[in-house]
């Protein structure tokens, strides 16, 4: 049995999961991307993630874990950076309509400029 997850997301580092991705690719043929929703597929199974992606400027840098089978992967916060101090308790991607708080275990913080 998968235990749940308790804490704050344990991110795979980036070269362990580039190796990762190459034997999933090397094993089944798949394309980099299908490889890689399949390896974030298989690391979330396990309570671990792939390394989050470089932020996107003039963004909050929040970033969650989408676990949908369909769209694994790391989504940013599309809000203004800081939002967070100005009482605005959820961070917001409009591009997957996705809500969270800082609370939830699939959640980086936003990081200090």
């Amino acid at each position: 049995m998968i235990q749940p997850k308790t804490s704050l997301p344990t991110i795979t580092p980036e070269g362990r999961y580039g190796q990762f991705v190459e034997l999933i690719t090397a094993a089944t043929e798949l394309d980099d991307e299908a490889a890689q929703r399949l390896a974030d597929g298989l690391l979330d199974r396990l309570g671990l993630y792939g390394p989050t992606p470089e932020p996107v400027e003039d963004a909050c840098s929040a970033m969650f874990f989408d676990a949908d089978p369909d769209s694994y992967g790391w989504v940013q916060c599309s809000e203004e950076p800081g939002h967070v101090r100005r009482r605005e308790e959820l961070h917001r991607n409009r591009w997957s309509n996705r809500c969270w708080s800082d609370d939830h275990p699939q959640a980086v913080l936003e990081q200090a400029e």
